[in-house]
């Protein structure tokens, strides 16, 4: 039979941890960007071009295909990623980033990839069959699930937000830092449970 005391010294962790552990989301966030797949598609500039490749049915949805040119080219890597997006507003579809296995030649139908948040660029856009703009929001590269905003469709609301599913190498990821990220948790865990007094005290100075 578990003691009682053992039983209240459980529950008073499980209580402390839930109202401090500052260190810990702190050292979860970091390992999380580490691991973004929003890495894999930077530029200095906040802007990379792709071209729409046509549509793919998947499931009784309709995606459209685009190839994203030298998102790596700050990493020194000349690669092509795809991005599959659903036209439809349905939630439960998702987009997709996967690696081009050979290279694609691509002509026409040019699709411009903005790494910074203006939405309204999106939305004023004419319909032309295809995504012409899809926005990696910076808001959203905070989410624990990456999403883009694009328009799928010619009617005046069109447009949507969907989340980011990925079947990405790590190239200008680094598994390293993720790693040394993850090693980390259970001690900043054990901070968070050794100074949560001070936490405390300074969460409810910070509500006054």
């Amino acid at each position: 039979m578990i003691p009682k005391r053992a039983i209240q010294v459980v529950l008073l962790l499980f209580a402390i941890l839930g109202v401090s552990g500052c260190a810990t989301n702190i050292t979860y966030a970091i390992r999380d960007r580490e691991g973004s797949p929003w890495l894999e598609v930077q530029n200095p500039i906040g802007l990379l071009f792709g071209n729409y490749i046509g549509d793919i049915e998947k499931n009784g949805i309709i995606f459209s295909r685009i190839v994203i040119n030298k998102p790596r080219a700050a990493c020194n890597d000349q690669s092509q990623i795809e991005m599959q997006l659903p036209n439809t507003f349905d939630l439960s579809s998702h987009a997709l980033l996967k690696e081009v296995k050979e290279s694609i030649q691509t002509e026409g139908n040019s699709v411009q990839i903005l790494l910074v948040d203006n939405l309204d660029v999106v939305k004023s856009e004419a319909w032309s069959g295809y995504p012409r703009t899809v926005i990696f929001s910076r808001l959203a590269m905070q989410n624990t699930t990456p999403r883009v905003f694009y328009r799928y469709g010619p009617e005046p609301l069109d447009f949507r937000y969907a989340s980011i599913e990925e079947d990405l190498k790590w190239i200008c990821r680094s598994r390293t830092l993720y790693i040394a990220r993850t090693i980390l948790l259970p001690f900043a865990a054990v901070f968070d449970f050794l100074t949560f007094p001070i936490q405390l005290i300074s969460l409810r100075l910070t509500n006054r």
